[in-house]
């Protein structure tokens, strides 16, 4: 079984301030690095502060195969939108080896389950709601072992 480099997670990206906001939505994600090879499960925490809504929040991930970080993010798994993955990751979701779990209103987390080297690359999560069309977010790299 080949292995894949350490599960390096970057430090969270500024905040995007939508205009007219009444509170500045902070989305983080763990910093790195982590460890993990090929065919183990790894999972990204991703928390919101500083948000002071009701709403209950929307957690989607996006991704950039490594190697092309100025790519197209790809769609992965949303908590709102069965229809959100691409074509390309929509058999993970669905068999269960991708998905996300909800911790609270503010916390949620990323699954990859049986790791594989194409799933090495640039990881989005984006937070937003259904009353705020806008979203925050924050990136993590995961790194492939050679």
């Amino acid at each position: 079984m080949a292995a894949l480099q350490p599960l390096h997670v970057s430090t969270p990206t500024a905040p995007v301030i939508p205009t007219g906001a009444l509170s500045i939505r902070v989305v983080q994600v763990p910093r790195g690095p982590l460890y993990r090879v090929e065919g183990t499960h790894v999972f990204i925490p991703c928390n919101v502060t500083q948000d002071e809504g009701t709403d209950r929040l929307v957690f989607r991930w996006d991704f950039v195969k490594a190697g092309t970080e100025t790519g197209t993010p790809i769609a992965v798994v949303s908590t709102q939108d069965s229809g959100y993955p691409d074509a390309r990751y929509q058999p993970r979701v669905r068999a269960g080896e991708i998905y996300i779990h909800r911790l609270s209103r503010s916390s949620a987390q990323l699954h990859l389950t049986h790791l594989q080297r194409g799933d090495q690359g640039q990881y989005e999560c984006k937070v937003g709601s259904k009353a705020q069309l806008t979203s925050q977010s924050a990136k993590v790299e995961l790194k492939g072992w050679h």
